[in-house]
C-alpha cells in the first residue's frame, strides 16, 4: 500500500511534510482534550444551566455544532488508521487490555441506565485510543514526544487568549463559585488546573529535550505554571509537587540513594499524615476536603450495589448516586477517579483498565535505552501519566471526556506500541526528505 503524504504535503502545502504533520499532530492533540465545549455548546457560564432530571446533565442549545465538532476530530484520529490498517492493528493488538476495556464499555450499554450518556463516552473513548495509534503510526519517538508536550502548550497559549479576550469562558465569574479563578479552554478550574500541572512536570524534567530553543522550554514552563497557579485549584499544586517527586524516584536517582528514598518513604507518609491538617490549610482546604469524604462515602455504598459488573461505562446517574449528589452537594460526580471508575465499570471494568497501565509500563521497561530517543518518549508520557494517576485522586480523570483522561489514554497505546511500532513502521521516519512514499511496513 502506497500513500504519497510527502509529495501530497509539498506540493498542496508548499512544506515539508514532516513539518505538516508535526503541525497537524499537535492542532489533534488540543483538540483530543475536548477544549471550548461552553462556547461550542452555546452555554453562558454566568447562567444557571438547565438541567434534563432524567441524566442529571445540563441542556444546551449548540446539540447539533457540538456533535459535529466531536465527528470531526473522530474522523481525524482515525485517518492514519484508515490509511494504514495493518499497522493500526497491530499497534491496538499490543494493548490488549485496553482493547478488552474499550469492548467491555461498549457491552456495558446492555446494562447502562442511560445508553445514550454511555454511547457519547465510548466514541470519546475511541477517539482517544485512535490518536494514540495515530502518534505511534506517524511519529518518531523524539516526535511523539514532542507533539504531546506542544500539545500541552498549545492548550496553554489558546487559555491565555480566551481569558485575555473572552473572559466570560475564560475565567469564572461572580455569579460562580469560583469567582475570579482561571479555567482557560475549559469548563472548570479544575481541569485547566491540572492539565497544566502535568505538563508542567513534563517541561520542568524534560523541557530542555523537548524544546530545542531554550526560550521556547522557559515560556512553556512558565506559562503552564501561571495557569496552574491562577485556575486556584488546590490539586494541582498537589500534582506539581507529587508528580516531580515520583519522577525524580523513578528516573532521576540511582542507586543507594533510590533505595535509601524507598526505605524513608514510610516515614515520609507518616509524617505528612501527621501534618494533614497544616497542609490542607495551606491549599485552604478543611480535613473532609470540601465535603469529597462525604461523598466518596456515598459513592462507595453504590459500589457495592453493583461490585462485579458497575452501573455502565459512562453512566449519567450512576446507581441513582449522581441526583443525590446534585441535590445534596450540588455536585455532579465523585471528585475520585478511582471510584467513579468502580461505579462504571466494577471490578470487572477497573481490572482491565489498570491492566492496560500495567501493560503500557512493561512495554516502556521493556523498550527501555537510555541513549536513544525513545528514552525522551517514555520518560515524556510516563511524567504525565505519573501526573494523571494523582490527578484521579480529587477529580474524575479517568473519563475520556475529561481533558486528563483523554490524553492519558492515548499516551497509554503510546506506550504499548514500544518498541515494535516505532522500529518497524515506516511512516513518518521515510517522509524527512529521502523518500516520498509512506509505505505500510510490518510493525
Amino acid at each position: 500500500m502506497s500513500i504519497s503524504v510527502a509529495a501530497t504535503g509539498r506540493l498542496v502545502f508548499g512544506c515539508q511534510p514532516r513539518i505538516l504533520l508535526l503541525c497537524a499532530g499537535v492542532i489533534l492533540m488540543f483538540w483530543l482534550s475536548n477544549p471550548l465545549e461552553l462556547a461550542i455548546k452555546g452555554i453562558n457560564p454566568a447562567a444557571a444551566g438547565l438541567v434534563d432530571p432524567t441524566t442529571s446533565r445540563v441542556i444546551y442549545a449548540n446539540k447539533y455544532l457540538q456533535t459535529l465538532i466531536r465527528m470531526a476530530v473522530l474522523g481525524s484520529s482515525g485517518l492514519p488508521f484508515l490509511l494504514n490498517p495493518a499497522i493500526g492493528w497491530r499497534i491496538l493488538m499490543r494493548a490488549p487490555m485496553l482493547c478488552m476495556f474499550f469492548a467491555y464499555a461498549a457491552c456495558s450499554l446492555l446494562w447502562s441506565d442511560t445508553p445514550a450518556n454511555s454511547l457519547n463516552d465510548l466514541v470519546y473513548l475511541a477517539t482517544a485510543l485512535l490518536t494514540g495509534m495515530a502518534l505511534a503510526i506517524y511519529g518518531s519517538p523524539g516526535d511523539a514526544a514532542r507533539i504531546f508536550a506542544l500539545g500541552g502548550l498549545a492548550i496553554g497559549v489558546v487559555s491565555l487568549g480566551v481569558i485575555a479576550l473572552f473572559p466570560a469562558y475564560g475565567v469564572h465569574q461572580p455569579s460562580e463559585i469560583s469567582a475570579g479563578a482561571w479555567r482557560g479552554v475549559y469548563d472548570d478550574k479544575n481541569e485547566l488546573g491540572q492539565v497544566m500541572a502535568a505538563f508542567a512536570v513534563v517541561y520542568l524534567v524534560k523541557g530542555s529535550q523537548l524544546f530545542r530553543p531554550r526560550l521556547v522550554w522557559i515560556g512553556a514552563l512558565g506559562v503552564s505554571l501561571l495557569l496552574a497557579v491562577a485556575s486556584k485549584s488546590a490539586a494541582a499544586l498537589a500534582i506539581i509537587a507529587l508528580g516531580t517527586s515520583v519522577y525524580v524516584l523513578l528516573f532521576v536517582l540511582g542507586g543507594i540513594v533510590r533505595v535509601i528514598a524507598l526505605l524513608a518513604m514510610p516515614l515520609v507518609i507518616a509524617i505528612a499524615s501527621g501534618l494533614k491538617d497544616e497542609f490542607l490549610a495551606l491549599l485552604g482546604r478543611n480535613a473532609d476536603l470540601s465535603g469529597r469524604t462525604e461523598i466518596w462515602a456515598a459513592a462507595w455504598r453504590i459500589i457495592q450495589q453493583h461490585m462485579v459488573y458497575g452501573n455502565g461505562y459512562g453512566s449519567a446517574t450512576m446507581g441513582g448516586l449522581v441526583p443525590y449528589l446534585v441535590d445534596r452537594f450540588k455536585v455532579a460526580h465523585t471528585h475520585n477517579g478511582y471510584l467513579d471508575l468502580a461505579l462504571s465499570g466494577g471490578v470487572i471494568g477497573s481490572a482491565l483498565l489498570y491492566g492496560a497501565v500495567a501493560t503500557a509500563i512493561y512495554r516502556a521497561i521493556k523498550a527501555w535505552d537510555p541513549k536513544s530517543e525513545t528514552a525522551l518518549l517514555i520518560e515524556t508520557l510516563s511524567g504525565f501519566l505519573i501526573c494523571w494517576s494523582v490527578s484521579a485522586f480529587s477529580e474524575v480523570t479517568f473519563r475520556p471526556n475529561n481533558p486528563m483522561g483523554s490524553l492519558g489514554m492515548a499516551a497509554l497505546v503510546v506506550l504499548s506500541s514500544l518498541p515494535a511500532a516505532f522500529r518497524g513502521s515506516r511512516a513518518l521516519a521515510t517522509l524527512s526528505g529521502h523518500n516520498l512514499a509512506v509505505r505500510a511496513g510490518p510493525a
